[in-house]
C-alpha cells in the first residue's frame, strides 16, 4: 500500500508524485529529510494537487549493503562480517553496486504503478537516476529535491573504485531535471557554481516550521526540572553535531551554575557513546537522555529548555532544529556556519566560531548568565522564523518553483 496523502479540495487536480528512493527513508520516518518530504508534500497539496509518496522502503524488497529493509539475521551476519573484514574500498564499491541495482528496482517499482502523475519531485540519492529516466520516457517533468552533495554526505564514497563514475553520474543528472529545489542558499550557490551554464532551474526551498498553537511546559515538572536552567538540543544524535563536546562543556558549566541540566531529545548512531560518556562523567543527575520523540511532541519538549544549542552542524543544510527552536521563541547558541548565518541574524541568536568549543563553552555561559533577559533573543528569532521560515514561506516558494516555465516538461 503506498504512503498516499490527499486534499479533498483538489480530487480533480493535478497529480503529482513524491519518489525516495533512499533505502532507509520510510514516509513515517522521523529522521529530518523524511520530515520535510512530508511538509513538502501537505505544501504541494495545499497548492490544489493530489499527492502520493512512493517509496523505497515501503516496496522493494531487496535487500542493500547500507540499512536494508527485511534482512535476515544470517545475511546480517555475512554483511556485518563483510564490513568489518573487507578494505574499506572494497566494502564501499560493493555499497555503491548496491545502490545501483537499488536504481533498476525503483524505476521498475514506478513503472508498475497503476496511474501517471503530472508532476514528480524527486528526493535526490546516490547513483540512481530511477525517476528522472521514468519522467523522460513518460513526458513528465521532473524537480529535484537537492539536500547535499554526496561527497559531504557520504563520507565512505570518495574510497570507492566507482567515485569518478558516480560524481559524473550525479552532475549528469542535476543537469538533466527540469528544476533543483534546494535547502539552502550556501548549496544554491555551489550547485551553479558547479553546473554553470548547464544549471536548471534552481529555487531554495528551505525548511519549514509554524509555531505551536500553545505551549506546554509541563514536562519542566514531570522531568523534575522545575528549578533547573535547562540546556536542550533536539535531534538525531550523529557525530557531525559534536555532542560530547556539549557534555563536556556543561559538565564544566556546573561549577558556576549547579542548578545547569542538560536534556537531550533525539536517538541515533551516537547514542551508546554517549551514554558511555554520561557514565564516565557520573552525569545521570544533572543530563536526561530523553531518546525519540514523535515530531509532533518536539516543541513541547524544547518549551522546557531555558537555551537550545547548535553545537555543530553542515555547511549546506537548513537547519530543522534551528527553526524549531525558533518556532517555540527559544533563544539559541549555534555555530557561524553558512547553513546558519545565511538565516539568522546577529541579534536572532548567539553565534560562535564554527568548531571552536571554548568559544561556544564562553558563549553558552554567557546566554544563561542573561537570565529571563535571553527571552529577547528568543522572541526575535521566531519572528524571523514565522516571516521567512513558517509553512505559509514554504508554500509561496513553492508556489513560485510550480509556476514557471520549469514545471512544463522542456
Amino acid at each position: 500500500m503506498l504512503c498516499e496523502a490527499e486534499s479533498q479540495q483538489s480530487l480533480d487536480g493535478m497529480k503529482a508524485w513524491i519518489t525516495v528512493s533512499h533505502p532507509s527513508l520510510s514516509c513515517h520516518g522521523m529522521i529530518g529529510d523524511i520530515i520535510r518530504l512530508r511538509t513538502l508534500q501537505r505544501a504541494v497539496e495545499h497548492e490544489g494537487w493530489r499527492t502520493r509518496m512512493i517509496t523505497t522502503a515501503e516496496h522493494c524488497q531487496q535487500t542493500l549493503l547500507s540499512q536494508p529493509q527485511n534482512e535476515t539475521e544470517s545475511r546480517r551476519r555475512i554483511k556485518d562480517a563483510l564490513k568489518r573484514g573487507a578494505p574499506k574500498f572494497v566494502w564501499s564499491t560493493l555499497k555503491d553496486l548496491s545502490y545501483r541495482r537499488l536504481n533498476h528496482r525503483f524505476y521498475e517499482l514506478l513503472e508498475s504503478q497503476p496511474d501517471r502523475p503530472d508532476l514528480i519531485v524527486d528526493y535526490n540519492f546516490y547513483f540512481n537516476d530511477a525517476a528522472l529516466r521514468f519522467a523522460r520516457k513518460h513526458g513528465i517533468p521532473v524537480h529535484l529535491n537537492f539536500e547535499g552533495f554526496i561527497p559531504d554526505s557520504m563520507a565512505d564514497v570518495p574510497r570507492s573504485f566507482l567515485r569518478t563514475i558516480g560524481h559524473r553520474f550525479e552532475l549528469n543528472k542535476y543537469s538533466a531535471v527540469d528544476a533543483i529545489w534546494t535547502v539552502s542558499q550556501p548549496l544554491e550557490m555551489e550547485l551553479r557554481r558547479l553546473l554553470g551554464s548547464a544549471a536548471p532551474a534552481i529555487h531554495v526551498i528551505p525548511n519549514a516550521m509554524d509555531p505551536p498553537d500553545r505551549i506546554d511546559g509541563s514536562l519542566r515538572k514531570e522531568f523534575g526540572l522545575e528549578e533547573k536552567t535547562v540546556v536542550g538540543f533536539v535531534g538525531g544524535l550523529s557525530p557531525w553535531f559534536s555532542l560530547d563536546r556539549l557534555l563536556e562543556a556543561c559538565n564544566r558549566l556546573r561549577y558556576d551554575n549547579p542548578k545547569l541540566h542538560l536534556v537531550l531529545v533525539g536517538d541515533g548512531p551516537e547514542r551508546n557513546r554517549l551514554e558511555q560518556q554520561i557514565e564516565q562523567l557520573d552525569a545521570h543527575t544533572w543530563c536526561t537522555l530523553v531518546g525519540q520523540v514523535c515530531h509532533e511532541e518536539v516543541p513541547r519538549h524544547i518549551a522546557c529548555f531555558d537555551v537550545a544549542v547548535v553545537t555543530n552542524h553542515k555547511w549546506w543544510t537548513s537547519p530543522l532544529k534551528l527553526l524549531e527552536y525558533g518556532a517555540v521563541g527559544m533563544p539559541v547558541v549555534a555555530p557561524d556556519l553558512p547553513s546558519i548565518t545565511s538565516i539568522v541574524a546577529d541579534d536572532e541568536a548567539v553565534i560562535f566560531r564554527r568548531d571552536d568549543f571554548k568559544d561556544f563553552e564562553e558563549k553558552l555561559k554567557t546566554l544563561i548568565d542573561l537570565g529571563a533577559k535571553r527571552r529577547d533573543l528568543g522572541k526575535r528569532l521566531q519572528r524571523r522564523v514565522v516571516a521567512e521560515y513558517s509553512t505559509a514561506a514554504m508554500r509561496s516558494r513553492i508556489r513560485e518553483a510550480l509556476s514557471g516555465e520549469s514545471t512544463v516538461r522542456r
